[in-house]
């Protein structure tokens, strides 16, 4: 694994909510880069923020995380044709082509939507086991 995929966060976050993700996150580049508990003076209540790509993930507890990093693992998946369009559509731009880089590129986001599927069964394993669904 890389520096970015488990750092002191992501370390926090699994030793709190017991994620078991590190396998899953492998190879993807995703940083967890922020984590905190906060105390919700008006409606009494605690909830955790985990920041990861600079997009802020709530919740109140680890089922709620897991349900939050399913919906982020779905955003990206869904993202992937909006960032395969924008190689098409900088091939057609291009004076000159490297189809070798274009296939490798190609590639790289198939292999990136296999690995954020493994991610996402995994986490809804992870759901499953906790009686959630």
């Amino acid at each position: 694994m890389t520096e970015n995929e488990i750092n002191a966060v992501y370390i926090k976050i699994n030793e709190q909510f017991k994620l078991n993700i590190d396998l899953q996150l492998k190879g993807l580049g995703y940083r967890f880069d922020r984590f905190y508990k906060i105390h919700d003076i008006i409606n009494a209540r605690d909830f955790y923020s985990v920041g990861i790509e600079n997009t802020n993930l709530n919740f109140q507890d680890r089922n709620g995380l897991i349900e939050v990093l399913i919906k982020f693992v779905d955003r990206e998946i869904a993202n992937i044709p909006n960032e395969l369009e924008s190689l098409e559509e900088e091939r057609a731009k291009s004076r000159y082509w490297d189809d070798t880089q274009h296939f490798y590129e190609t590639e790289a986001l198939s292999e990136k939507e296999g690995k954020l599927s493994k991610l996402k069964t995994k986490l809804l394993k992870e759901l499953n086991k906790s009686g959630k669904l």
